[in-house]
């Protein structure tokens, strides 16, 4: 067989041969070019016109194929030249043809070409001579290479990603860089990922990536080539929404290629909706904060606090009671009696227990309280013995004397029984010790007269202060505007430095540290144990 070296001499052997007989018997015609213009003494001349790269490379091994080729131009052209290849005896030569490639983004004049190889045999190495026509029909010839042979040493500048890449974007991000393959074109360019997400330990494959030249349908579908010396801009998208960081490296690879380049190593991605639902979750943090550890325990403390006028307040209820179930004709006697009970009610009512300071506010102050509780104290001893004589009058005086009234007695029997009621309703302002002998005075004289008749004098219940109205709302505003405050400003916080301090923020145990960081509760493995949850919320649990 003959020798790969001897083919290409024979090659240019016979171009030479074929172009010297064309000049030895070539007669110019009528409208043709004269003798020194045409093809056979443009090898003889220099043109504007070179290859940025002479040689067609096909991958190694492949006879048939496309590739590109760039050519240029040392002065400026009103128009693209067209490119031809002069055909060589076959089957010795491969059969080549080029096609123009439209490309805008080309430095002035640059031109691409598609360059189609047939029949070009196994590690081939062969030379051909192009045509370049130009202005006015001018010719230039220009040698190139065709080749299948495997390159010498392939290499490529490739403009490294941001490392991490970070992305927010539901449905995938994206990211772009620059590939420049030096002296040879890159084939069937690819992109493996190894990125793994450090807490659910899922992974970003293949499939979760597509490459794409920018401008392009990024698809996947289409292979890849990049062509020599030529800066091309290409995007990395990922296929699906992920969130978290991720570890591992990106490399781009082709068929020149192989091992590749690592483009990153880390990762970091989000997404709105995910920002969106840990700052939802850390005001529902705030929230259930609030209602468990401060509205919760202060309404206990208020609910302690307010015990015993609670029942103070049940003992008046008690004698009211005793008062309504009276005939008609005596129910409405003991005015000053009722009077004292709804006086008393009212100064042992829980708008007046606030306006004194003497229990916790019904909305919790952020600042502290002055509760002052050795003068609730002292309140509600001092009104102790009016509530016993009240019920000194009402349930050994009032009721009794109403008893005597057995359904029997005549007008004038009944105006006594009503005389003695009177009686026992004056002496309301008595002291507690004496009012159970002056009742019993009374009771004894009813049964042997039945004259004298003593006025009542009703007071009126006490009504509360505008005023006062006025400055608990003020306080319940100011309060509640704290509190609000207070709240924004946690979620703020939370979301400044769970949130957007971190691009991969919306893996699983990211909702659960929003939830804490609302709760008070540490955002860190490290420093939650069993005993968490009581700190937060102020709970002694027995030890053993």
């Amino acid at each position: 067989m003959m020798r790969q070296k001897d083919l290409s001499v024979l090659s240019a052997a016979l171009l030479l041969l074929i172009l010297c007989t064309s000049l030895s018997g070539q007669t110019p015609a009528p409208g043709t070019s004269q003798p020194g213009t045409g093809p056979a003494s443009a090898l003889l001349s220099g043109g504007p016109f070179s290859f940025a790269d002479p040689t067609v490379r096909l991958p190694a091994g492949v006879q048939d194929g496309t590739t590109e080729i760039i050519l240029r131009s040392s002065a400026q052209q009103a128009t693209p030249p067209t490119l031809k290849d002069v055909e060589l005896p076959q089957p010795l030569a491969a059969r080549v043809s080029f096609k123009q490639i439209e490309d805008n983004n080309a430095p002035a004049n640059t031109w691409r070409y598609q360059v189609t190889v047939f029949g070009l045999t196994a590690a081939a190495s062969q030379q051909h001579y192009a045509l370049v026509t130009y202005a006015d029909n001018k010719t230039q010839p220009l040698f190139y290479t065709v080749t299948n042979q495997p390159a010498g040493n392939f290499s490529w500048s490739v403009s490294k990603l941001p490392d991490p890449w970070v992305g927010s974007n539901a449905g995938g991000a994206c990211t772009a860089f620059t590939v420049t393959t030096k002296d040879a074109a890159a084939t069937d360019v690819k992109v493996f990922s190894t990125l793994v997400e450090q807490t659910t330990k899922e992974g970003i494959t293949l499939n979760d990536l597509r490459l794409c030249a920018v401008g392009t349908k990024c698809d996947g579908i289409q292979p890849i080539s990049i062509a020599a010396n030529v800066p091309t801009a290409f995007q990395l998208c990922t296929t699906n929404t992920f969130h978290g960081k991720y570890d591992g490296t990106v490399v781009l690879a082709s068929r020149q290629k192989p091992d590749g380049d690592v483009l990153l190593q880390h990762a970091q991605f989000s997404s709105g909706s995910a920002k969106l639902a840990g700052f939802i979750l850390i005001l529902a943090g705030v929230l259930f904060a609030f209602v468990a550890k401060v509205w919760a325990r202060a309404r206990v403390e208020r609910d302690q606090a307010l015990i015993p006028a609670a029942l103070m307040r049940s003992q008046l209820t008690a004698l009211t009671e005793a008062l309504d179930q009276l005939d008609t004709i005596y129910r409405a006697i003991p005015e000053k009696i009722r009077a004292s009970i709804e006086t008393l009610n009212n100064e042992l009512s829980d708008a007046e227990l606030d306006r004194r300071f003497f229990v916790p506010p019904t909305f919790p102050n952020p600042f502290t309280s002055n509760i002052d509780a050795a003068a609730y104290k002292a309140y509600l001893e001092a009104r102790n013995p009016r509530i016993q004589l009240l019920s000194i009058l009402v349930n050994k005086g009032v009721v009794a004397a109403a008893k005597q009234d057995n359904g029997t007695l005549s007008p004038t029997q009944k105006n006594a029984v009503k005389t003695a009621i009177q009686n026992i309703d004056s002496i309301s302002t008595t002291d507690p010790n004496q009012a159970l002998q002056q009742v019993q005075q009374i009771l004894t004289t009813l049964h042997s007269t039945l004259s004298g008749v003593v006025a009542a004098f009703a007071v009126a219940p006490a009504v509360a202060s505008h005023s006062f109205e006025a400055l608990q709302l003020e306080i319940q505003s100011i309060s509640r505007g704290i509190w609000l405050l207070y709240g924004i400003l946690t979620a703020l916080s939370g979301f400044a430095v769970l949130i957007l301090n971190n691009p991969g923020y919306g893996v699983p145990l990211d909702y659960i540290f929003a939830l804490f960081w609302g709760f008070g509760l540490p955002t860190a493995i490290n420093t939650l144990g069993p005993s968490s949850a009581a700190t937060a919320l102020n709970i002694s649990i027995a030890r053993s």
